[in-house]
């Protein structure tokens, strides 16, 4: 356990239509299929929102532990 949050049980939100690169992690949350697709294995624990809604973020927010965005 790492402050607070059990094992293989934290997340962090990013924003559909993102691009930050090609590295393993940033393509595993990436929604543009010609960055995802023919790689793999990807990093679990993102949870993709679209851009801009603050519902979708806000929705997120209340879930426990609370989500890095």
């Amino acid at each position: 356990m790492v402050k607070g949050i059990e094992d293989n049980k934290a997340t962090i939100i990013v924003c559909a239509q993102n691009f930050h690169g090609r590295t393993s992690t940033v393509i595993s949350f990436s929604t543009d299929p010609s960055s995802y697709s023919k790689f793999g294995p990807y990093m679990p624990g993102f949870q993709v929102i679209p851009y801009n809604d603050l519902n979708a973020l806000g929705k997120h927010c209340r879930i426990k532990p609370l989500p890095g965005f």
